[in-house]
C-alpha cells in the first residue's frame, strides 16, 4: 500500500497528534485499516490509547471552528487590561464577562511578544488559581481562543484553563502535549492531544460541540468524541487560570476568550 500517490498524500496533508480517552474500551478498529481511512479521508478517529492524525493547513485549521463564528462572546481578557488593589491584581475584561483576579505566583510582566505587550506571569509556586468574580453563562458546547506560553519545566501536568463545569486544558510535560479534557458527571473522561513548543508563544483554539473535542494548536488539530449515552459536566461555570487542584502551570498567559451558543 506504499504507494507515491499514497505517500504524498500521507506526507503532505497530514501530521501526526494524539487523542485519548479514559474508562473506556478501545472502539476494536483495525489499526491498519483506521489508518488507511484517515490517510485518505481526513477523518480523526478516536479510542483508548488511539492515536489521530490531523490537517495543518490554517484552512483546515479555520473551517474545524466554523460553527463556533455565530457563537456570542461570553468573555475576552487580553492582559495588558489590569489595575491594582489592595495587593492584588485584577485583569478586566475587554468584552463582556467578569473581572479575573490574580493571586500571589502571579503577576503582570512587559512581553513584546504577546498580545497587547503584557502577559500573566506565572512562576509555578501558585497554589490557588486566577478566577471570575462570578460564574459566567457557558454551556454544554464552548469555545475557548487562548495565546500561551509554557516553560520547560514545572509540575509534569499543569492547568492552563478549567471551567469549574466544564474542559480543562492542560500541558502534560511528560508526553510534551497540551490537553483538551472533558468529563462526565461520573468522572469518566476523553481528551484530545498536540505537541507543544516550550519557550514560544502559541495560538490555541479549542471547543466542545456536541460531545466532539476540537483543539487545535499553531494549526495542528486533534479530535476526540466523548462515548455515547455520557452525561456531560456542563453549565454556567467559573474559568480557573493558571492552576487547579495540584496542577499549577509555569509560564505566561497573554489572551483569553470564551464563546457559547
Amino acid at each position: 500500500m506504499n504507494t507515491p500517490l499514497f505517500s504524498t498524500i500521507a506526507s503532505g496533508l497530514f501530521t501526526r497528534s494524539k487523542s485519548r480517552s479514559g474508562k473506556f474500551q478501545n472502539n476494536g478498529c483495525n489499526r491498519g485499516v483506521t489508518w488507511l481511512l484517515v490517510c485518505l479521508l481526513g477523518v480523526v478517529l478516536n479510542g483508548s490509547g488511539g492515536k489521530a492524525w490531523a490537517a495543518t493547513s490554517s484552512a483546515a485549521a479555520d473551517a474545524a471552528f466554523t460553527p463556533v463564528a455565530a457563537w456570542p462572546t461570553v468573555a475576552e481578557w487580553v492582559f495588558d487590561h489590569s489595575s491594582e488593589a489592595a495587593g492584588a491584581v485584577e485583569v478586566t475584561p475587554v468584552r463582556e464577562g467578569e473581572p479575573l483576579v490574580l493571586l500571589p505566583g502571579m503577576s503582570l510582566v512587559a512581553d513584546s511578544r504577546a498580545p497587547g505587550g503584557k502577559a500573566l506571569k506565572m512562576d509555578g509556586t501558585q497554589s490557588k488559581w486566577a478566577t471570575s468574580a462570578n460564574v459566567l453563562p457557558t454551556k454544554e458546547n464552548v469555545y475557548v481562543d487562548l495565546r500561551f506560553c509554557a516553560s520547560q519545566d514545572g509540575a509534569e501536568r499543569q492547568t492552563l484553563v478549567k471551567l469549574s463545569r466544564g474542559p480543562e486544558i492542560r500541558v502534560n510535560l511528560k508526553t510534551s502535549t497540551v490537553e483538551l479534557i472533558l468529563w462526565t458527571v461520573d468522572k469518566k473522561w476523553t481528551s484530545a492531544r498536540v505537541p507543544y513548543v516550550p519557550g514560544e508563544w502559541s495560538a490555541l483554539r479549542a471547543s466542545v460541540i456536541d460531545g466532539v473535542l476540537t483543539l487545535e494548536l499553531n494549526g495542528e488539530i486533534a479530535t476526540a468524541r466523548m462515548p455515547e449515552g455520557g452525561v456531560l459536566e456542563t453549565g454556567p461555570s467559573r474559568v480557573y487560570v493558571g492552576c487547579y487542584a495540584d496542577r499549577p502551570f509555569k509560564g505566561a498567559i497573554a489572551y483569553l476568550a470564551l464563546r457559547s451558543p
